[in-house]
């Protein structure tokens, strides 16, 4: 148990809304095959045409427009994850108040490429100044620690080198970048 925290790149097929949903609707198909496997009373090939056919009765029904759905491969092409964290929480509180508009209840954000810049922002000048004040660990069930130590520096500079990686390389015409935590 504990705060982990991701990024993940999502292609830009519609909002993150319908993007989420569809995600949904791919992984409950995914997982049914076991239920479709006896209902085509074991038969492989059958069992496979049906999963297909119902995925794509899903991509036709998602609101992803028809030159979109021919790339996608399932619920694991939708999402990817590109940077993790575990237990960083001053990262994690920045994210929920910059970008859930301070609502923390694991979903899946939005990160612009704006918020993106502040954030790489915020953490250079934390980690360069050693002023914290902007950039503060908060507590919360299995969060971390909240002390302002040589890991917490180490973290700030890594993250510093994530996020800017992902600033420089990120393709946010093509793509969705977003944040989720979960604890």
């Amino acid at each position: 148990m504990g705060l982990d925290m991701n990024l993940y790149r999502a292609p830009r097929y519609g909002t993150l809304e319908q993007v989420s949903s569809l995600y949904e609707k791919l992984s409950e198909n995914e997982y049914a095959y076991r239920e479709i496997l006896e209902e085509v009373k074991g038969n492989q090939n059958l069992m496979v045409m049906k999963v297909l056919d119902q995925k794509k009765d899903i991509l036709a029904n998602s609101g992803i427009p028809a030159e979109f759905q021919k790339e996608i491969g399932g619920a694991g092409s939708l999402f990817v994850e590109i940077a993790y964290w575990r237990k960083f929480n001053a990262l994690h509180a920045w994210f929920v108040r910059n970008c859930q508009d301070g609502i923390d209840e694991c979903q899946k954000s939005e990160v612009t490429t704006d918020k993106l810049e502040i954030l790489l922002e915020v953490l250079k000048y934390a980690y360069d100044s050693k002023d914290p004040s902007g950039f503060m660990p908060v507590g919360g069930f299995f969060f971390g620690h909240t002390n302002v130590n040589d890991d917490y520096w180490e973290c700030v500079n890594d993250t510093i080198e994530k996020i800017d990686g992902i600033y420089k390389s990120f393709d946010f015409e093509k793509n969705i970048l977003i944040y989720q935590a979960s604890w």
